[in-house]
């Protein structure tokens, strides 16, 4: 089991390497560089000031530099690969041999299988131009020679249980020392991988650098059209600028036509509300006669059917004292022939009573 997780570690590690750029940078520098001074030599100038020349060429060392460190991280890559797979070989043969050997040394190897699974297996490789220590051809001619020395045992291995001790024993000094040169190589490791991302972080902003200035000789090239780009512009301003005081000429007159009809608009709605309020007063007015004049002409109907009746009772009044009258004068009539009588019989009681009065005297 520890061996298969020393494995793991030795395919994860080689899974873990990222994939660096190739080794074309270089001649893609080079290109630029030409490019760069093919233009500069084109341009109104002539070329380009000797600053930004002399960054370029900086900058363009400085990445000729890191090409090499580059170009060096490549073939320890690979030459690092081809070892993990050598030594997760290795590691393979020895796992197998050493569950090969007899139940007593399975016993003996038994109570430390944490250890062994703790071993994490992580190989630095040994060019002289990073670190100069190089412990992995030892790990690989001890692991070897573990595989040899184990063979003989194997052999042996019914004779006698004394020979198989000292092996494991011997074996056990050996995984020992494997530990040992594994943190070794663990340290080794991860300083690599430091210094890696190192270079590699240098790396993307060299060429980010790289960009700026082609991006500014490119500037540098269209600096020509963008003046003609710009007395074309400003050409059109001044046209633009003599329409636009035009139309502010206008737009003052329009303002001051817009006041003046905002006033004489004030003046007709300010005559127009007083339209209104005379209307309105007039039609109060006319409403207030009609009113009237619909009262006089209903007192009116109303008279004129008062009188009606009042017409008719006095000729019924009339009728009456017609007939009366009629009545009253034939009455007259009857007491006048009454009345005729009455004095004819009075002239007899008269010329009666003289006689008497004579005949009292006689």
């Amino acid at each position: 089991g520890g061996f298969e997780f020393c494995a793991a570690g030795v395919r994860w590690f080689s899974e873990l390497c990222p994939r660096l750029p190739r080794a074309g940078a270089r001649e893609r520098v080079r290109g630029f560089l030409t490019q760069t001074r093919v233009r500069s030599a084109q341009s109104p100038g002539g070329s380009l000031p000797s600053d930004d020349l002399g960054e370029m060429e900086s900058s363009s060392s400085d990445y000729y530099n890191k090409d090499n460190e580059e170009e060096s991280l490549l073939a320890n890559v690979a030459s690092l690969r081809h070892e993990l797979k050598i030594t997760e070989w290795s590691l393979q043969s020895l796992g197998e041999e050493l569950s090969s050997v007899s139940p007593s040394e399975n016993s003996d190897y038994a109570p430390n299988p944490s250890r062994s699974e703790k071993l994490i297996l992580d190989v630095q490789p040994s060019h002289p131009g990073l670190l100069n220590y190089s412990p992995y051809e030892n790990v690989c001619k001890i692991s070897g020679s573990s595989t040899d020395f184990q063979k003989k045992p194997r052999d042996k291995m019914f004779s006698s249980s004394a020979p198989v001790d000292q092996e494991i024993k011997s074996l056990r000094e050996k995984l020992n020392k494997l530990r040992q040169q594994n943190a070794c190589l663990v340290t080794q490791n991860h300083s690599l991988m430091t210094k890696f991302e190192s270079i590699h972080f240098e790396l993307t902003q060299s060429r980010a650098k790289v960009s700026m200035l082609e991006s500014a000789q490119q500037q540098a090239a269209s600096v020509p059209i963008l003046e003609e780009q710009i007395i074309n512009l400003e050409a059109e301003v001044s046209a633009q600028d003599k329409v636009l005081r035009e139309a502010e000429n206008k737009l003052e007159q329009s303002q001051k036509m817009v006041i003046e009809k905002e006033q004489s608009l004030q003046e007709s709605k300010e005559e127009c509300i007083k339209l209104k309020v005379d209307l309105l007063e007039q039609t109060k007015q006319g409403k207030r006669a009609e009113r009237q004049r619909n009262e006089a002409l209903y007192n009116a109907e109303e008279l004129s059917k008062a009188f009606q009746q009042y017409k008719k009772k006095v000729a019924e009044k009339l009728e009456k004292v017609q007939a009366e009258e009629e009545i009253l004068e034939r009455n007259l009539t009857n007491c006048e022939k009454e009345n005729k009588r009455l004095q004819e019989r009075c002239g007899l009681y008269k010329s009666e009573l003289e006689i008497l009065k004579e005949k009292l005297r006689q």
